[in-house]
């Protein structure tokens, strides 16, 4: 069928060890795709066309009312002023204290190669409240690792903004 086809696994009367399989299938909504929470005490289900978000307990209680309503009509999130607010100056910086701590604490040499490693922190900052696109960032975080003068420290990956208009 159309959609993310959900499996739970439930077990069977206790003292047994058999589980049994049991899809669910939503009638109204197409299952877009689902997580579990960072805690692992709930799933999140999100479906399309409309985006509705159904939080579900990881519980045997959760999980059986889950397959038992496949109108949604249970635990739907109201997103009526639900926002997300992005800072990408404030996930700038977080990334430059992250990048610069992993290699204060995971580099080969405990001495920093005999430089002043705060210090480098405090030169390059005021290069990261500058940074407009996470591209700057990289930029920067080059800057400072290559301070090390290590050619087995890289810098790659990250989220970049897709081209628009079908440009290359």
């Amino acid at each position: 069928k159309n959609g993310v086809v959900l499996s739970v696994f439930l077990p069977d009367d206790f003292p047994s060890d058999q589980y049994n399989s049991k899809s669910f299938t939503p009638t109204s909504r197409k299952l877009g795709f689902w997580r579990l929470s960072t805690s692992r005490d709930y799933f999140f289900l999100i479906f399309s066309p409309d985006g509705a978000i159904r939080v579900v307990p990881n519980s045997l209680t959760g999980i059986s009312s889950l397959l038992t309503d496949s109108e949604l009509d249970d635990s739907v999130v109201d997103r009526k002023g639900l926002d997300l607010s992005i800072w990408p100056s404030l996930e700038y910086r977080q990334m430059y204290d992250d990048a610069w701590r992993m290699l204060r604490d995971y580099f080969y040499d405990p001495d920093m190669t005999g430089i002043d490693w705060p210090a480098i922190h405090e030169r390059y900052l005021p290069l990261v409240d500058r940074c407009t696109k996470r591209e700057e960032l990289d930029d920067v975080l080059i800057q400072m690792a290559s301070e090390l003068s290590a050619l087995h420290v890289f810098v790659y990956g990250g989220e970049y903004n897709k081209p628009m208009n079908d440009d290359k």
